[in-house]
């Protein structure tokens, strides 16, 4: 893809940003953070000469300067993912971060890009960030609260969602290890969280609920006191005329569904049905907001089958259809034992929809991203089961007449279903 000159690129871009001059060093870090977003893990055999210059930038460079350079940081992290977290470049790179770190006083303008930086670092170094984890949430949480603290008229909510964003990036970052970081520091994560999910500021929503769904993959025991003020948060919030939160809040309590005690969300999950399926049912709307309902319903019917599966019969088309476009990963692993759960208790529903069910099925690629076997047995055994009562009624030929030849193809090779 890139020229033998490619190396004289990079070599010409860190000269000049080294150079005396504001304006040079400013062309060449936009460059730079631009090339990243371009070049990504081709970067990685030059990675060591570009901290290198990064580490000396970051230690001269002046506050205007200093905003684009810690995007470039920010995109390089990004771009490199867990190839960043190496001892000999996380050594160059985070002594002069973290100095930057704590010379900026918490309430100076010029910590909003640091800390938009820090979050993009943590997720990429992950454990690797660990010894700097405490400081940073008792920052965030000292900032967070500084700020809902303030009279509105002079709070600058912008500090509270750049902070949220970083604790997302280290619950993502540190993962199963969020939890015992909480736990040992008395955290105030989750009661500021619940003040930032009812925040009258769109963006100050958007990043809770954000943080609400990593909480919920990585430290979900510390939400489980807080359910109910959580789940009623989230219904207020499953309003499609503001995108951007209803995604976050559709997504988050998906994730918390499947970790928490099915009787503990039973009855939030019957109110959050019908919002969902009202998104899932409308014309039109944003195709991520359709994958995320889609894929919450699933993890609904995966956790409380008895419950979701009685409206089932209003949305198994359109929930087909979207998952039929749904990356094969987790969630729509999720997805689809949702599915098996609540056919065996709604089998009208499913054989009512029966074209649509088995595209969803088979729009997994198995022979490019493998299914676990235990999800390939699941969904064999409901094919089965199907198929073997319709036979008893007479009914199965006519049925399974209106399905695809691909799918047909599929379902025959993977579930041994013709």
């Amino acid at each position: 893809m890139w020229s033998d000159g490619f190396l004289g690129i990079v070599a010409g871009l860190l000269s000049c940003m080294v150079d005396k001059s504001n304006k040079v060093q400013e062309a060449a870090v936009s460059a730079m953070a631009e090339l990243e977003e371009e070049a990504r893990t081709l970067l990685l055999p030059h990675v060591p000469a570009i901290l290198n210059v990064y580490a000396q930038a970051l230690a001269h460079y002046k506050t205007k300067n200093l905003v684009i350079l810690y995007d470039a940081c920010g995109t390089l992290a990004e771009a490199l993912g867990e190839e960043l977290n190496k001892p000999e470049l996380v050594s160059v790179l985070l002594p002069p971060l973290i100095a930057k770190w704590e010379a900026v006083p918490d309430e100076d303008k010029s910590l909003l890009p640091l800390l938009e930086c820090m979050s993009y670092i943590v997720q990429a170094l992950g454990m690797g960030f660990a010894q700097f984890s405490q400081p940073v949430m008792q920052r965030c949480e000292r900032i967070i609260a500084a700020t809902l603290n303030q009279p509105e008229e002079q709070a600058d909510e912008e500090f509270i969602v750049c902070s949220l964003d970083l604790l997302s990036g280290l619950a993502a970052g540190l993962g199963g290890s969020m939890e015992a970081l909480m736990a040992s520091n008395n955290s105030q994560v989750v009661p500021m969280l619940l003040q930032c999910l009812q925040h009258p500021m769109l963006d100050v929503r958007q990043s809770g609920f954000a943080l609400l769904g990593d909480l919920a993959k990585s430290a979900v025991t510390h939400l489980h006191p807080v359910l109910q003020p959580i789940l009623e948060a989230v219904h207020k919030n499953l309003d499609p005329e503001y995108l951007s939160v209803c995604n976050n809040a559709c997504w988050s309590v998906g994730e918390l569904a499947v970790r928490s005690p099915p009787a503990s969300i039973s009855g939030a999950v019957n109110e959050l049905v019908v919002p969902l399926v009202d998104i899932l049912c409308r014309p039109n709307l944003h195709k991520s907001l359709l994958e995320n309902a889609a894929i919450t319903l699933g993890r609904f019917g995966l956790a409380c089958p008895d419950v979701v599966s009685t409206s089932l019969q209003q949305f198994i088309k359109p929930w087909c259809l979207v998952l039929f476009s749904i990356r094969d990963d987790v969630e729509k692993e999720h997805a689809l034992k949702g599915l098996v759960k609540m056919a065996y208790m709604q089998p009208a529903a499913v054989v009512e929809s029966w074209p649509h069910v088995c595209e969803a099925i088979t729009s997994w690629r198995v022979d490019v991203r493998p299914m676990s076997q235990e999800l390939v047995q699941e969904l064999q055994e409901m094919l089965k089961w199907i198929k073997s009562n319709l036979e008893s009624a007479g009914q199965w030929a006519a049925c399974h007449e209106k399905v695809s030849l691909s799918a047909k193809h599929t379902l025959q090779e993977v579930y041994g279903i013709a």
